[in-house]
């Protein structure tokens, strides 16, 4: 089971240029932790596996390795 603070996503996602990106996923001001079901909805928007987006906003998967992953797939 996968979980995440919501403050360490956005800011991970912030941190690799989403704020000017014409991508995006949505996100509610309400949850303080992100679980799986909602991380699952989050990847599936930005056109990853939920383990790609942990991977993403924990840093280890840079913006260019994101959109190189997106052009493979068909959607960038």
């Amino acid at each position: 089971m996968t979980s995440l603070k919501a403050r360490t996503v956005r800011r991970g996602l912030a941190s690799k240029g989403f704020d000017e990106s014409g991508i995006h996923t949505m996100m509610s001001h309400a949850e303080t932790y992100c679980g799986t079901k909602y991380l699952t909805t989050m990847a599936r928007q930005l056109g990853l596996k939920r383990d790609e987006l942990v991977q993403l906003v924990e840093c280890p998967l840079s913006r260019d390795e994101y959109e190189t992953l997106l052009r493979e797939r068909g959607k960038l």
